[in-house]
């Protein structure tokens, strides 16, 4: 993904570089920045700005067996809720925030193992209908997955998830 043309990659980029770079962090979050991370756990979600009352969700992890500062950690996941109606100039990633759920599966096509990465939701009324596409990896040495994520509510692309372990 990029922020302000910037590309970062989750497994590799340092929460602190981020910060170096000036990426537009709620204020509160990076108070937290030199807290303290226990050995193999992620951090809390840091909010990159992207407009009043919008924005994404990183989080950092430590995969060390050390403990050290959050700041210190590398990138591990990022999640936006996309907001079609809220025009944004700040985040991107390498496909289209306005991708529809055919270009996804004509580019990706179906996920590994559909009955478990593939979720459909219609409300009784027929209102409201969600499809959620997940690619997994696994992971190498933690227990699960890396993963993309990626969910459309009535048709419209509303969300992505990407989250990376080592």
């Amino acid at each position: 993904f990029s922020v302000n043309g910037k590309e970062y990659k989750l497994g590799e980029t340092t929460l602190q570089e981020m910060i170096d770079d000036g990426v537009p962090f709620d204020e509160d979050d990076l108070a937290n920045a030199g807290n303290n991370i226990n050995a193999n756990y992620e951090t809390p979600s840091f909010q990159i700005v992207l407009g009043e009352y919008y924005s994404a969700s990183v989080y950092a992890m430590n995969d060390t067996d050390e403990n050290k500062p959050a700041n210190e950690c590398v990138l591990s996941t990022i999640s936006l809720y996309i907001e079609q109606d809220e025009p944004q100039d700040i985040l991107s990633f390498n496909f289209p925030l306005n991708i529809t759920k055919e270009d996804l599966l004509a580019n990706c096509g179906e996920p590994e193992d559909p009955e478990n990465n593939i979720y459909t939701y219609d409300s009784e009324d027929g209102d409201y209908h969600v499809d959620r596409y997940t690619y997994k990896k696994d992971s190498e040495r933690y227990f699960g997955y890396s993963k993309y994520e990626f969910e459309f509510v009535n048709g419209e692309f509303d969300k992505i998830y990407i989250s990376y372990l080592p």
